[in-house]
């Protein structure tokens, strides 16, 4: 993947996750003394940083991005991956249960930023940067009306949104897995396949913007 990548001018690497990484969230939750925040914990720091202190090796400074990808869940790893990013990007299904969570979301990010706040000397600003509506279904000229619903019951819980959306692609991501390329590098050639690689790179343009990398 990496000779593709330098080819277009920039680099990418990837760290994979395992299935023997498994119980990592119950072993963090268990150091802590419990799966709750428990700010008042002398572990609190330690733990919440293992993400953080680790990113900090010598060798991550020489890139311009990290993407941390996480379970859709507010446990102990993505708990550590907040804490060592300066952003948190949503990606979201525009359906009711999908939406429905997000609001609670943001409102746990907030508790623990100020938990952990109040526990360090180095304090943390970390935000949502927005929600990608993702696995979006095209209708005519639009979207299909119950999905257009679902994001505008989102705009009304002010949180920031994406302008680029994500159609549903099986085909691309799946094919994508199983090479082992990003589906924006498919060597496909398909208006399905082209539609979505410039979805792809128009939302890392608007990424980019937002956060000024």
């Amino acid at each position: 993947m990496n000779e593709r990548v330098q080819g277009a001018g920039g680099r990418v690497d990837l760290l994979a996750a395992h299935l023997g990484l498994v119980d990592v969230d119950l072993n963090l939750a268990a150091i802590l003394g419990g799966a709750r925040f428990q700010g008042s914990s002398p572990r609190f720091l330690p733990v919440h940083r293992v993400l953080a202190d680790a990113l900090e090796d010598p060798s991550f400074p020489d890139y311009d991005a990290i993407l941390i990808d996480c379970a859709p869940n507010f446990h102990m790893v993505t708990r550590t991956a907040i804490v060592a990013s300066e952003y948190v990007l949503v990606p979201a299904r525009p359906d009711y249960l999908s939406t429905l969570g997000l609001d609670f979301l943001r409102s746990r990010l907030s508790r623990l930023v100020e938990e952990y706040n109040a526990a360090s000397p180095n304090p943390i600003s970390t935000s949502i940067v927005g929600v990608v509506y993702t696995m979006i279904q095209p209708a005519g000229a639009g979207i299909l009306r119950a999905q257009k619903i679902s994001m505008e019951r989102l705009g009304q819980i002010e949180i920031p949104e994406f302008r680029q959306t994500i159609r549903d692609n099986k085909t691309a991501f799946t094919e994508a897995g199983d090479r082992n390329v990003p589906a924006v590098l498919s060597p496909e050639r398909t208006d399905a396949i082209e539609s979505l690689r410039h979805e792809l790179q128009q939302l890392t343009s608007e990424f980019t913007a937002k956060t000024r990398i």
